[in-house]
């Protein structure tokens, strides 16, 4: 229903967890992507509508971009903690890039009460969505 979320080692094993054909997105990919959308409000038009896959209000979603992005949540470490929890479904989807710099593994987030997509910097440890894209 939502998927499994994946640590950066995924991401960047050599083996590819992309089919043939596919690749997981750079950061200057999702970028793009973003920037089609029309930047501010992106993030609700990848959401799936509703709440059956958001909490409410799912701010913004219209999913006019047929991505049908769904709350998966993610696997971090809190603010302020030292072990990993899960972030609950419905709340959060976040989504990996092949992007690493000196603030960690990037990607993108999408969130229940926003419209926007926020770009993340992560510890590779942490756990994520995965989309692929087509070459």
């Amino acid at each position: 229903t939502y998927g499994a979320l994946y640590n950066g080692y995924a991401v960047h094993d050599a083996r590819g967890i992309c089919p043939t054909g596919w690749h997981v997105p750079s950061l200057a990919e999702w970028g793009a992507l973003v920037n089609y959308l029309g930047g501010s409000g992106a993030g609700g038009k990848l959401k799936q509508r509703g709440t059956t896959y958001w909490n409410s209000p799912n701010t913004g979603a219209t999913n006019a971009a047929c991505f049908y992005a769904r709350g998966a949540g993610a696997r971090a470490i809190p603010v302020g903690g030292t072990e990993y929890a899960f972030v609950p479904l419905g709340l959060y989807a976040g989504f990996w890039s092949t992007t690493i710099d000196a603030e960690g593994v990037r990607g993108v987030g999408l969130s229940y009460n926003s419209a926007n997509v926020s770009s993340i910097a992560s510890n590779i440890n942490y756990g994520y969505s995965i989309r692929c894209l087509k070459d």
